[in-house]
């Protein structure tokens, strides 16, 4: 798995290199449809990982889908070279770095949180501002609702995890408890 990674970073480093920065807001949306597309159709997603396609099918299918979506040539040109290099089974994590390496540069950073109900728009606002402010970076948020915390919240942001939620205190309570 972590080999598939740094081969993920490299590609979507080469992507960013082939790119013009004007370009990568388009080039980012284009992605991520691509990438949700692939993952929610499964005869598609098949297509880009099963090994019985010929690359001249895969490379077919994804000329029709640049045609028909009126892809940026650098994104379909992208895509031609992760075939003949059996690297389209790694888009997800390609997409994914690429995406990590965009919001470097434009000094964002993506924040996840989960609480036990629906957050409403002025705690977003504050936990967001916090965020920022701790990270010094523009925070973009990703909102759920987990039914399995029974209050709180849940941060996921730059691979650290703040973890306010009532069962996260719950169990730091049983395992004091337990040491005792």
């Amino acid at each position: 798995m972590m080999y598939q990674k740094v081969i993920a970073r490299r590609y979507a480093k080469g992507l960013m290199l082939a790119s013009k920065p004007a370009d990568f807001d388009q080039l980012a949306t284009e992605f991520n449809e691509l990438v949700r597309v692939a993952n929610a159709h499964e005869e598609l997603a098949r297509v880009f990982v099963d090994p019985a396609f010929l690359p001249s099918d895969r490379k077919a299918v994804i000329d029709r889908i640049a045609q028909k979506a009126a892809m940026l040539p650098v994104l379909h040109n992208f895509l031609l070279v992760l075939v003949d290099k059996d690297r389209l089974p790694l888009l997800s994590a390609i997409y994914d770095e690429f995406m990590r390496l965009i919001d470097d540069q434009v000094g964002r950073i993506r924040a996840h949180i989960s609480s036990a109900s629906a957050l409403n728009a002025e705690e977003i606002g504050h936990i967001t501002k916090a965020l920022a402010t701790m990270s010094h970076k523009t925070v973009s948020v990703q909102t759920d609702v987990d039914d399995q915390l029974l209050g709180g919240i849940r941060v996921e942001m730059a691979g650290m995890i703040f973890d306010g939620t009532v069962k996260a205190k719950l169990y730091a309570m049983k395992s004091l408890l337990l040491s005792r």
